[in-house]
């Protein structure tokens, strides 16, 4: 006759048992795995995936969402953040020049003609100022009017319009 082995061989996978005598198995807790029959413990899922719990492999996260690891579920990137790549352990700030303006960005879109981004995570670009323009996409700056034109008032301008210089007639009685 065999001796009692002294931990239940667990079945399935996603399940443990960590102490002698025990004759159940344990589930693994989300943000954990066990992927052999038999496991004593459970491993973290590593950072950009998940798992829900009893689970044998963990599951990367999508593009625009992140995880630290051990994680029970992705989380999507702030606005002001993205992640063009699955399994992210992180986000990074939109750069300059550019906006990320929803959660789970997964590009940054550049900024349109007439607006910029100074800085880095952005979640919207800001209209270039009366008489300032930006000619491009992606702008980090506005440039100023050259003399004898402005932008007639309005602000997010993509150029400056020449002013007309008109004279008064004084009309002789």
């Amino acid at each position: 006759m065999l001796p009692a082995l002294p931990f239940s061989i667990c079945s399935p996978v996603g399940t443990f048992n960590d102490k002698t005598g025990q004759d159940s198995c344990d589930p693994c807790a989300p943000g954990s795995y066990a992927n052999t029959l038999g496991s004593r413990a459970c491993k973290t899922c590593p950072a950009g995936t998940f798992s829900a719990g009893k689970a044998s492999t963990c599951t990367s996260c999508r593009v625009g969402y992140y995880s630290p690891a051990g994680a029970g579920a992705c989380s999507p990137c702030k606005p002001g953040t993205y992640t063009n790549s699955a399994r992210s352990g992180t986000c990074a700030l939109c750069p300059k020049g550019s906006q990320c303006p929803t959660p789970a960005t997964s590009s940054p879109k550049a900024c349109p003609v007439g607006y910029f981004s100074a800085k880095d995570g952005a979640q919207l670009c800001t209209p270039c100022p009366v008489n300032f323009f930006a000619g491009s996409t992606g702008s980090t700056k506005c440039s100023p009017c050259p003399a004898g034109s402005n932008t007639r008032g309005l602000t997010g301008q993509k150029a400056c319009q020449a002013v007309r210089i008109t004279t008064l007639r004084r009309s002789v009685l």
